[in-house]
């Protein structure tokens, strides 16, 4: 594969990518015009405004990618396989990144929960990405053994779960 695909899928994330945060920030943005080309501020002055969405990088790029295949008729399939893992190690870098810069953020969880949810929400994908898997594995009842484990370890966290709302509740 030439690098020219993969350089028309990256133009149009970064045009995406922007686009997008300008759009959904666009309160902001029809006041400040000039600012949403600005990539190198990483966004508008207010903190809860700042960052790139990465929804409108994966948009630009599938849109760049399907104009390029078009133009040269060529598969996207082949391609998307090709991209995929540059794409899932850009997605690690970018939340690092997020983390660094303290914009890896959301609801707050319960005090020593943050365990519960991590394992919890590990085995749920780790389970699903079991339906994927080629490779040999034991199998009961048509499903894969290290698809049970991560089902048991998911049962668990939520009986864990639900016993700590029980248990908060009966204490107020």
């Amino acid at each position: 594969m030439d690098t020219q695909r993969a350089l028309d899928a990256a133009l149009g994330g970064l045009i995406g990518v922007r686009a997008v945060y300008v759009a959904i920030h666009w309160r902001y943005y029809s006041d400040h015009v000039s600012q949403a080309l600005a990539l190198w501020n990483g966004g508008p002055a207010p903190d809860d405004a700042r960052g790139l969405a990465w929804h409108g990088a994966l948009l630009g790029g599938l849109i760049a990618l399907r104009l390029y295949c078009a133009v040269h008729r060529c598969s996207p399939g082949a391609i998307l396989d090709v991209l995929t893992p540059g794409a899932v190690w850009l997605t690690i870098c970018a939340w690092v990144g997020c983390l660094l810069s303290g914009c890896a953020y959301g609801v707050e969880t319960y005090p020593d929960q943050g365990w519960l949810w991590r394992l919890g929400l590990y085995s749920a994908g780790s389970s699903g990405l079991g339906f994927l898997r080629g490779d040999e594995c034991i199998i009961i009842a048509g499903w894969r053994l290290d698809q049970l484990a991560d089902g048991g370890l998911l049962a668990l966290c939520g009986l864990l779960g639900a016993t700590w709302v029980i248990e908060q509740k009966n204490q107020t």
